[in-house]
């Protein structure tokens, strides 16, 4: 009884001392949801029609972007739409000590060469929006194939956490309340069989 009461008096006086360079909830600053990188301008894109594994006619928009920093590039492909683009197509940002790589979730080309649309990849995923300009055709052996030349663009990466490690993190904190719930009341009832 001795040792319990003791450690919950260090306790009690260790608190103040503990929150003493804490930050009050009330005047933090919001967190931005994602980290932000600029993709490198300047390199080049190809928008093409690429014969499909069934016979039939889809699209491909590959292309890439470097500078002395980070390495960008994508090979989305296997749809029958030239303005979107769906799962499974790779794509990469890398450098400066960052490397991310997965695969697009879905990405919509606008009318004004506008490029935007979501990704995944293993433990990460986010967003991506780049400018696509272009820049006449004779960039590839396809003659009807598009040449683009990248502009600027956003590579993000979500940095709140995924719902299923929210949901792995509440399964752990509700565990926890049990467990302290039974070792609470087994104390009682052992203290009422002694008496």
């Amino acid at each position: 009884m001795k040792i319990r009461t003791s450690f919950f008096v260090v306790l009690l006086a260790a608190a103040p001392a503990a929150l003493a360079h804490s930050v009050s909830i009330m005047s933090a600053q919001p967190r931005s949801p994602f980290i932000n990188y600029a993709i490198p301008t300047g390199g080049t894109a190809v928008l093409q029609e690429i014969q499909g594994p069934r016979g039939g006619m889809l699209w491909q928009l590959s292309g890439a972007a470097s500078d002395s920093l980070y390495t960008f590039t994508f090979n989305f492909d296997h749809t029958q739409s030239p303005n979107d683009f769906y799962a499974y197509s790779p794509l990469s940002f890398v450098g400066n000590g960052v490397r991310y790589s997965g695969t697009i979730i879905h990405v919509h080309l606008d009318s004004s060469g506008l490029l935007t649309g979501g990704w995944t990849g293993g433990r990460s995923h986010g967003r991506l929006t780049l400018q696509l300009y272009s820049s006449g055709t004779g960039c590839s052996t396809n003659p009807t194939a598009q040449c683009l030349t990248i502009g600027s663009g956003t590579f993000s990466v979500a940095t709140a956490p995924e719902p299923a490690s929210l949901t792995l993190i509440a399964t752990g904190l509700m565990s926890f309340v049990v467990t302290t719930r039974r070792k609470i009341r087994g104390t009682h009832s052992t203290k009422k069989q002694q008496s």
